[in-house]
């Protein structure tokens, strides 16, 4: 991914905070049972463990306590631009060698929770795009992925770059009302499955 440039992290960038001051070891290495999911482990660190005081009615901050709980996730308004790729493919080599090739981009979008729980209980998330597409795996064969159409490539996400003051929480209209930071069905390419439409945010939060 070089030559796509992406701000650091301010745990990392004033407080020197490095990844297993949030992170057991579990989440690097596992737990021994099989995952699918990687927001399904158990341990994952959330914001709150940190800082409590930043849910809504818990502390002073109006822009907290005007959402009601469980609304956003936190890097809704607290993450900046990050790396999305489009389009992976394996390809194979004459020398008989698999490699791969996409595109990537910065991109922020925020989609709708397919999947709300107790430890990811918000109805709007950070999304990435993740590159898979219906023939990504023609090289190594045919109708590999025969459930393509049915799971969607934008995924919720958590990026690592977390800043106190983003772009769109400089004010309430700086998000509300603006649709190029929500996903929407413009976004979707022919080369997305059908099932990335559950995640489009059809009414965009309207201007204050």
């Amino acid at each position: 991914m070089a030559g796509v440039p992406t701000m650091a992290d301010v745990h990392w960038k004033n407080a020197h905070m490095e990844c297993a001051d949030c992170h057991p070891v579990s989440n690097f290495h596992g737990t021994g049972q099989d995952e699918t999911e990687k927001f399904k482990l158990a341990e994952l660190p959330q914001c709150i463990d940190c800082h409590a005081d930043a849910l809504p009615g818990q502390g002073e901050i109006l822009a907290h306590n005007v959402h009601p709980e469980d609304t956003l996730q936190c890097q809704v308004c607290h993450s900046v631009a990050y790396n999305n790729c489009w389009d992976c493919h394996v390809n194979l080599s004459p020398e008989g060698t698999y490699g791969s090739k996409s595109s990537n981009k910065l991109a922020f979008k925020i989609g709708l929770n397919l999947e709300r729980d107790e430890q990811h209980p918000w109805k709007y998330v950070l999304v990435r795009h993740v590159p898979t597409v219906n023939d990504m795996l023609a090289a190594k064969g045919d109708g590999l992925l025969t459930n393509f159409e049915n799971i969607p490539n934008w995924k919720m996400t958590a990026a690592h770059n977390i800043q106190q003051r983003t772009p769109q929480n400089i004010n309430c209209n700086k998000c509300h009302g603006n649709a190029r930071l929500f996903l929407t069905e413009r976004d979707l390419t022919e080369t997305d499955p059908a099932a990335n439409m559950e995640l489009v945010v059809k009414e965009i939060p309207a201007k204050m």
